[in-house]
């Protein structure tokens, strides 16, 4: 039996149909957004040809990174079915960009890495605490990644952060390597692992002079840990560097500094 004023009846009637159109809008635009949110790209690691071109990387930044989560399985290696890689994705929030363009400030990064037992260089992981890091990225559908897999194609930067920093046209990734390491920056910073990240950031870099100036400066300027682990690679300078000239203004700068080194036990040159 149907109660109630007509024209009551007919509003009820009118909410409804208008409830029910609305809502067939907004459902199939929230499963479309949560579609989206849960969206795991499709990547796969990279050849060994791909993870060669390290130099060819079309953005390269200085970052923080965090946030590290595995994205879905291990699956199997593109070299050797049988060994597992595993998806990884952290939070960058891009502090200075070295190399291409980027309007976010912050963007979720990609890479795989070891899934099982390891034996060799330190691979990449962005997992743990926060840090700073160059990295050099690359976008592959339609998200960012970094340019190799499984080995660490990143640079962690002790220094602290370097706002407004970028390189000059034509400067050498060796250069920009060294500004940013041997250059003390801005916030809160600790001098144990500024002073670490001094030889460890430093391998294989080239442009000595260069080097060997702003480790001078560092000799003169800095106390405690950084003072001592820039007269120790004074110190090694003297000591290793083929160019006269270039040994003899290392040796001068850890006398200039009022560095003590001598060696340790096992004959790493070690300064006071």
């Amino acid at each position: 039996m149907t109660t109630g004023h007509p024209f009551r009846r007919a509003a009820h009637a009118r909410a409804f149909l208008w409830t029910y159109r609305l809502a067939g809008r907004i459902v199939p635009l929230l499963l479309l957004v949560s579609a989206g949110c849960s969206h795991v790209p499709q990547l796969r690691e990279y050849d060994v040809c791909t993870n060669e071109q390290f130099d060819q990387a079309p953005l390269v930044v200085v970052g923080v990174a965090e946030g590290d989560e595995r994205v879905g399985r291990p699956v199997p290696s593109r070299d050797d079915p049988s060994y597992p890689m595993q998806l990884h994705r952290a939070k960058v929030h891009v502090e200075n960009v070295l190399k291409g363009a980027i309007a976010e400030r912050t963007i979720p990064v990609y890479y795989f890495v070891f899934a099982g037992g390891y034996d060799g260089p330190l691979p990449l992981s962005l997992a743990g605490e926060p840090s700073r890091r160059v990295l050099w990225l690359r976008r592959d559908r339609g998200v960012y990644r970094t340019v190799c897999d499984g080995q660490n194609c990143t640079v962690p930067i002790m220094s602290g952060a370097h706002p407004g920093y970028k390189p000059e046209p034509g400067e050498s990734s060796d250069q920009i390597l060294v500004d940013l390491i041997l250059t003390r920056g801005e916030g809160l910073l600790d001098n144990h692992k500024f002073a670490e990240g001094l030889g460890r950031g430093l391998r294989g870099l080239g442009l000595r002079g260069y080097m060997i100036e702003k480790l001078r400066h560092l000799a003169l300027t800095e106390s405690s840990e950084p003072k001592y682990a820039a007269c120790q690679l004074l110190r090694s300078n003297s000591l290793d560097e083929t160019d006269d000239r270039l040994r003899q203004r290392a040796k001068d700068s850890v006398r200039a500094a009022g560095c003590t080194c001598g060696f340790n036990p096992s004959r790493a040159v070690v300064c006071q």
